[in-house]
C-alpha cells in the first residue's frame, strides 16, 4: 500500500467484523504488509469482543434455554 496509515488496517478489520462482513484478508495477502497484518488483528480482536459480549449477555440473563441467541463455540 502506497499510502499506509498506521492503525487504519486494524480499524477496517474491526469495523468489518462488527458489521458482519466477511474477512477480506482471507490469507491472500501477505502478513508482511502492515495494513493486512493490522486488518487481520483487528478482525480477530472484534471477533473476541463479540464472543465475550455474547457470553456476558447469557450470564446476565441467567439462561441456557433454546431461545438463547448464544451458540456454544
Amino acid at each position: 500500500m502506497n499510502s499506509y496509515i498506521p492503525g487504519k488496517g486494524f480499524q477496517d478489520g474491526w469495523n468489518d467484523r462488527r458489521e458482519g462482513k466477511p474477512n477480506k484478508w482471507m490469507g491472500c495477502a501477505t502478513t508482511d504488509d502492515p495494513y493486512w497484518s493490522e486488518y487481520k488483528h483487528g478482525y480477530t480482536e472484534a471477533d473476541i469482543d463479540i464472543l465475550a459480549n455474547a457470553r456476558q449477555n447469557v450470564r446476565e440473563q441467567g439462561t441456557n434455554d433454546s431461545n438463547s441467541k448464544f451458540l456454544a463455540e
